[in-house]
């Protein structure tokens, strides 16, 4: 949103940009005293402080919102904003783009983020000019610190491109903003039949990623691995195997420190040297840490069975705290 920089720039403290979920469709300008509300899309409007302006400064400042913003508030914009609300199957979608001549791009992925962070700082303005140079993204929201987008792919665009792509939007969002993103990618789609099982693959994606890879930002739907497996087992199944290999009592017991040992232990392929370095320790107080562990649950965490067993009951105690 260049533009807005600009005008910024210009009017200083006099113009913002506000996010609210409520009259997210809405593309009804309206006018307070002294303030003059334009819409913006994706739930955004344009506030602008008009004590002392010219009349047709502020008429230049309407007229240049509006050609600016055209395309995210009408229908071309709004499909996929009424996707995610459960307001537009995929099929009608087909339809209205095939009658009305919308350039909805294919072959395309969908994308989940979750932020956590700065909340006084829009995102949606940073990811419009990540994705600047890519035509046919569409954003959404879900919920205050939820935003989806529609990513259609470049032709031959490879996987590793992708997770490149992702990767600069979240690294960008935290070097600027300070926001921590983690992001749900689908498996790309080449029709719009295809679209809402995208949609939840996204959604299932940033939900597994989260509660069971807990250290990575970037979860791909086609890439969970165990992730995928866990996620989908029934509630009462998890909760039996908890109560089962690590009783409350036994949990409660384990430190946060021995919870990362088991953790880092797995992630380093139970080896010694490599995992001691991992957490900062010496090898005698990783030795020292894995007799604790033994001494607590009665599992030898050097024994791959036990330590299988322990890491798999730490990655459903997560899931129960993600949600």
């Amino acid at each position: 949103m260049d533009w807005f920089r600009e005008l910024k720039e210009v009017l200083g403290n006099r113009i913002r940009l506000e996010s609210e979920m409520e009259g997210m469709t809405s593309n009804v300008a309206s006018s307070t005293e002294g303030e003059v509300r334009l819409p913006a899309g994706y739930g955004r409007s344009v506030v602008l402080d008009i004590e002392g302006l010219s009349p047709e400064l502020v008429q230049l400042v309407r007229l240049l919102v509006e050609k600016n913003t055209e395309s995210c508030k009408g229908q071309t914009g709004q499909w996929f904003q009424q996707l995610i609300d459960n307001r537009l199957q995929a099929e009608q979608l087909e339809r209205e783009s095939r009658r009305q001549q919308w350039n909805i791009r294919l072959p395309a992925v969908a994308a989940c983020m979750e932020l956590q962070g700065n909340e006084s700082e829009d995102p949606l303005i940073l990811l419009e000019e990540i994705l600047s140079d890519r035509d046919g993204v569409v954003f959404a929201k879900s919920a205050v610190n939820r935003i989806w987008f529609y990513l259609p792919l470049l032709e031959g665009e490879t996987t590793n491109e992708l997770k490149a792509l992702c990767e600069k939007v979240t690294d960008t969002l935290m070097a600027e903003l300070y926001l921590t993103g983690r992001l749900g990618v689908s498996t790309p789609i080449s029709n719009f039949q295809e679209l809402s099982a995208a949609v939840k693959q996204a959604e299932v994606a940033l939900k597994a990623g989260k509660a069971f890879r807990a250290g990575q930002s970037l979860h791909f739907y086609g890439n969970l691995g165990v992730a995928h497996l866990l996620y989908g087992v029934a509630p009462d199944a998890k909760a039996a195997y908890l109560g089962e290999v690590l009783p409350e009592c036994e949990r409660n017991s384990l430190s946060q420190d021995l919870r990362e040992t088991i953790h880092t232990f797995a992630q380093r392929g139970q080896n010694m040297a490599e995992t001691a370095r991992a957490l900062f320790i010496h090898r005698n107080t990783l030795l020292y840490r894995i007799d604790k562990i033994y001494e607590i649950t009665g599992k030898d965490i050097r024994r791959f069975e036990d330590l299988a067993v322990l890491w798999l009951a730490l990655a459903l105690l997560n899931e129960q705290n993600a949600q």
